[in-house]
């Protein structure tokens, strides 16, 4: 089991969200990437931690509130 075991089917958390201002975390509740300019990510690699069900719903909740950030900032421009 130990051999075969693997996480890639639902891998979250490598790019993991944080409070504005926080010390820890990638992105902040905007999908910008702290500290980089014009850069946010929108998948779910901002969940912070595992999601004890299927991580495709969340998913497209992040990718739908995503998408209205960037035609907010693209309206705004």
């Amino acid at each position: 089991m130990r051999d075969n075991a693997a996480s890639n089917a639902h891998a979250v958390g490598t790019a993991g969200m944080s409070p504005y201002g926080a010390s820890y975390g990638v992105v902040d509740p905007d999908l910008h990437v702290k500290g980089v300019t014009g850069l946010r990510i929108i998948d779910a690699s901002i969940v912070p931690f595992v999601p004890s069900a299927h991580t495709m719903a969340p998913t497209y909740i992040i990718a739908e509130r995503g998408a209205e950030f960037v035609k907010e900032e693209w309206v705004n421009m």
